[in-house]
């Protein structure tokens, strides 16, 4: 007898994505999914009208809930985790990402395996072409890409098998958050390259250095905690860089900066981790990368 399909949810945390959001939505719509939520924190850009207004002509329910106060990704997380109990696996899409078509579809075609928790797709950073950060960006998703080929781990759109109830709040990173609480359950993460997904690159160092700075010091604490996730491993990085040289090839430059802001990165996410409180769950998004997709 034939297995029922499983259901899922598209959720969408936000945070002043007007600039993409009727964009997303247009591509959501038409994945399957039996609701669309739009979890809105503290926007103040008219995200929150688009979303009405797209809603009331959605083939699909577009549901919105919005707060006027920014509490954190983290806590938005948690609000979707309560509103979709009901599905059977949730497609969390940050609201500043795209996906590729059948990016989603992919993923979810991911748990026909029951072993499978979490499914992840492959980021593709947008931006000016020689911009030296954005150079950077492309180089790292490229480790990152060869990295997740033995070691999975989530990105920015991830689909999860929907076993959770709440993350940690104060969690600064919370597809990884979400990933570990799943694993830890029993289940596999899955890493599907063909599932590609459309990131703005951000476009200062500034943006650059405080994204991955937060990135890497969430992935630290979860570390401390006992899961280790696979692109924070300084040999796993050296060994796709290999690769990545023998068989893509990476401008001196390129490598130079990039060198030197991961190290530069590493050792203030370490000296936060051990000398600085616990950071809350709410941080400034990077202004470079609020833009429209090309």
């Amino acid at each position: 007898m034939p297995l029922e399909p499983l259901t899922f949810a598209v959720a969408i945390p936000v945070n002043d994505e007007a600039q993409s959001i009727v964009a997303l939505l247009q591509r959501v719509v038409t994945t399957g999914a039996v609701r669309v939520l739009v979890v809105s924190d503290g926007s103040t850009d008219g995200t929150n009208a688009l979303v009405e207004r797209f809603a009331e002509q959605s083939p699909v329910p577009v549901i919105l809930q919005a707060t006027s106060e920014r509490p954190g990704k983290a806590d938005a997380v948690n609000r979707i985790l309560t509103a979709t109990a009901d599905v059977d696996l949730v497609a969390m899409v940050s609201g500043d990402a795209m996906p590729d078509l059948g990016c989603i579809e992919r993923l979810v075609a991911a748990f026909d395996d029951p072993t499978v928790g979490v499914a992840a797709g492959r980021p593709l950073p947008q931006g000016p072409p020689g911009l030296p950060v954005v150079e950077v960006s492309r180089l790292l998703w490229s480790l990152h890409h060869r990295i997740a080929q033995t070691s999975p781990k989530s990105t920015e759109i991830t689909v999860f098998r929907n076993v959770l109830s709440r993350i940690d709040p104060n969690s600064l990173t919370d597809e990884a958050a979400i990933e570990a609480a799943v694993a830890a359950r029993g289940y596999r993460v899955v890493y599907v390259p063909e599932a590609t997904i459309l990131t703005n690159a951000p476009l200062t160092v500034r943006d650059y250095m405080e994204q991955r700075t937060r990135v890497t010091l969430g992935h630290l604490m979860l570390a401390r905690e006992g899961y280790g996730v696979g692109t924070l491993s300084m040999r796993q990085r050296f060994r796709a860089l290999r690769q990545v040289w023998d068989e893509e090839g990476v401008a001196p430059k390129t490598l130079v900066l990039a060198t030197a802001l991961e190290v530069g990165i590493y050792a203030i996410a370490l000296w936060r981790l051990h000398f600085r409180p616990r950071p809350s769950g709410v941080w400034s998004p990077s202004g470079s990368t609020k833009r429209a997709f090309l």
